[in-house]
């Protein structure tokens, strides 16, 4: 966890990471291990994750998991046992202020922006050039007494290409609908946070398709929505990927989509190399001048990784919550 934080940085994510636990208990119930993975991917994008700012997210879903058993039967032959069981996973999530961030970043872009459409602002679109005519509010007192009928993603690069996109909330809602599994059953953060999704959304449909996509930005869009195993991406909220514009996408996320919900949990590899002889077993070394003595040397323990300190930190508020509800 350190090289992946950034070594110095480590312990300040780490900070960072207890306190978005500690204010979200459900994140308290996903696996420690899927709530750092979470966490290693927005470093790796150098994007906080304090929900407060809108750039990143750690997301606790709620994911049917298949487990297989093999079991001994009487007369020496075995079956296989397939159980299913709930488990909250975390996610890694992108704002739309991540997208933004990261395109300027990429040094491709000389404006980028995503922005709420009011009643009578919209105009139509012109299907042979493409472009939307649109004829915004100018007076601020006005415009806010305006019902929200729609979302505009835009960009302009360097080179003067342009492009824009528009998405009615009608379109937004139907969109929600069969991406979000979370959305149909009332919760999330496009039902808590609409148009802060909506904005997202609209930049990365746009980005997607027609921006100048960094290698930062690519792997942001597949690690967007995302629970990150060991084998890849898997999509636990949204059934299949909302991007599929390139072959490379479509191959790399086509065995996580497939194991949106019958996903099985793995557990970490057992240590298979040579263990060190016990005391009895190892051949006594001479004391030496100025070495310290062998109780004191026993008494010195490794430091806590921030790995396991996140991990115990967790399970320690869990507990305090458990023992609050009795």
């Amino acid at each position: 966890m350190e090289q992946s934080l950034g070594g110095d940085n480590a312990g300040n994510f780490t900070t960072s990471l207890l306190s978005v636990v500690n204010t979200n208990p459900v994140l308290q119930d996903c696996p420690p291990e899927s709530i750092i993975k979470a966490a290693i991917t927005a470093s790796a994008l150098s994007l906080p994750i304090d929900p407060n700012l809108g750039f990143a997210y750690i997301i606790p879903y709620n994911n049917k998991v298949k487990t297989k058993e093999t079991v001994q039967k009487a007369d020496g032959g075995s079956f296989v046992r397939t159980t299913e069981r709930w488990q909250m996973t975390a996610q890694f999530q992108l704002g739309y202020k991540g997208f933004i961030q990261l395109a300027q970043r990429s040094g491709q872009f000389k404006r980028i922006n995503a922005t709420d459409v009011r009643e009578g602002e919209y105009l139509g679109l012109d299907r042979r050039s493409g472009e939307i005519n649109l004829e915004f509010e100018q007076d601020e007192a006005k415009r806010s007494k305006l019902k929200v009928v729609g979302y505009l993603g835009y960009f302009r690069l360097l080179n003067g290409f342009e492009k824009e996109l528009y998405m009615s909330v009608d379109e937004l809602t139907a969109h929600a609908k069969k991406y979000s599994k979370s959305f149909a059953k009332g919760y999330g953060l496009w039902n808590d946070q609409f148009d802060v999704m909506a904005k997202k959304t609209v930049l990365k449909l746009l980005i997607s398709k027609y921006g100048a996509l960094s290698t930062t930005l690519q792997e942001a869009i597949l690690a967007d929505q995302a629970a990150v195993e060991e084998d890849g991406y898997k999509y636990v909220d949204n059934d299949k990927s909302i991007v599929d514009d390139s072959d490379e996408a479509k191959d790399k996320g086509k065995s996580d989509k497939e194991n949106v919900i019958d996903g099985e949990t793995v557990e970490d590899g057992v240590d298979q190399s040579p263990k060190e002889p016990t005391e009895a077993e190892a051949p006594q070394a001479e004391p030496v001048a100025g070495d310290p003595p062998k109780d004191e040397a026993k008494a010195t323990t490794p430091e806590e990784t921030p790995k396991e300190k996140l991990a115990r930190k967790i399970a320690e508020s869990k507990a305090r919550r458990e023992a609050d509800k009795k």
